[in-house]
């Protein structure tokens, strides 16, 4: 049996992004190219982006303390809850400093929009637990 250089076909066809993502969820007439970080609603162009924002009432920004099922957590989302725990560390420090200022006018001007549930807290703390253990072993 001989080897020859066409023997080998190429069966390493990746998935292009509209295939993988499917049609487009919004006009169901094009294949989908993005897909929505918040409500993960499929779409294939700006103008479907826009008809969904507003038919579904989405701002488009991800949901940072949005509960992820265990056998779903990736590297990926543990990074992201510490760079979320990181981010809260910094502004209670911030928050901290100004308190000690004379002309401490307001809190909300220095944490605008950090509204955790304290059991979203519990979870994160127990995340920035876990990464400390794994980096810390390798």
């Amino acid at each position: 049996m001989e080897i020859g250089e066409n023997s080998f076909q190429e069966s390493t066809e990746f998935p292009t992004s509209s295939t993988r993502l499917g049609s487009c969820e919004v006009c169901m007439s094009n294949d989908a190219k993005y897909s929505c970080p918040k409500c993960e609603v499929k779409f294939c162009c700006l103008r479907c982006s826009v008809i969904h924002k507003k038919e579904l009432e989405c701002d488009g920004i991800r949901d940072r303390t949005k509960f992820i099922p265990l056998n779903k957590f990736t590297n990926l989302d543990l990074s992201s809850d510490y760079r979320l725990l990181e981010e809260i560390g910094r502004r209670v420090g911030t928050y901290k400093r100004e308190l000690k200022k004379p002309n401490f006018k307001s809190k909300h001007a220095v944490l605008p929009h950090v509204s955790v549930l304290p059991c979203e807290m519990l979870k994160l703390y127990i995340v920035s637990l876990v990464f400390v253990q794994i980096t810390s072993l390798g």
